[in-house]
């Protein structure tokens, strides 16, 4: 719980280097402990998105859950992003095409 409580002032040392509207991620590791053993709360972290407005996200470095799905969360914001201030890309759920770990992969292995 020790990290968990360290993160404002965390996130108060980054606002000092990026800007305001930097899109943040929280994970959170060890998901895939029983429910009594988690330290951070469905409740807690439900309470921290909304106080906060950061995606909290709930995964396992031992199983992998969400991991690949943040990376993609990210690429997803930053696509958006990029489309909304005229950068030419599109965003792929305007599209109906599908972006997965594979297809980033694809198209940066290749330059």
């Amino acid at each position: 719980m020790k990290s968990f409580e360290d993160i404002p002032e965390w996130l108060t040392e980054v606002s000092k280097y990026v800007p305001e509207d930097t899109y943040k991620i929280l994970l959170i590791n060890k998901s895939d402990v029983k429910d009594e053993e988690k330290v951070v709360t469905e409740e807690i972290m439900k309470k921290f998105q909304e106080e906060t407005g950061i995606v909290v996200m709930d995964t396992s470095a031992k199983t992998g859950l969400n991991v690949d799905e943040a990376f993609i969360q990210i690429t997803k914001h930053l696509l958006k992003k990029k489309t909304e201030e005229g950068g030419g890309a599109q965003d792929p759920a305007s599209t109906g095409s599908m972006l997965s770990l594979e297809s980033i992969k694809e198209k940066y292995e290749n330059t």
